[in-house]
């Protein structure tokens, strides 16, 4: 129950725009709970959401830690890889996102992405 309402104020505090205050918390809460894979994504999800480049950083080796603990062409998986393109993008870095997901087009292919709209989205904003 506790962990469920630490959980619950982390994002809280993130929907209040509280930013730092909740990185804080689920910096916190990952670090408690390293085989919780929901507290592993919204720790990964309030760092994407920040504009600070540290934290953008810090998303990707989130995103990376999360692809790596989940089942490869798994939908956790395929969510965790378009993440890390997307912090690359976010960070200004077309060419590296652009260039992990033509990486998995080629090695996994996207059609069996649930996301595969996203990816070929953001692909097209990369391109630019």
């Amino acid at each position: 129950f506790k962990r469920r309402w630490e959980f619950q104020r982390a994002l809280s505090l993130s929907y209040a725009g509280q930013t730092d205050e909740s990185i804080a918390k689920f910096k916190e809460l990952a670090g408690q709970n390293p085989k919780s894979g929901v507290i592993q994504q919204g720790y990964g999800d309030v760092l994407l959401d920040s504009q600070d480049p540290e934290h953008l950083k810090q998303a990707i080796l989130q995103w990376r830690r999360i692809a790596q603990s989940t089942s490869p062409e798994s939908a956790a998986w395929f969510s965790a890889k378009y993440n890390v393109a997307l912090g690359y993008f976010k960070l200004g870095n077309k060419d590296d996102c652009a260039t992990r997901i033509k990486y998995l087009q080629v090695t996994t292919g996207l059609d069996k992405a649930p996301n595969k709209n996203d990816f070929l989205e953001l692909l097209g904003k990369s391109s630019n």
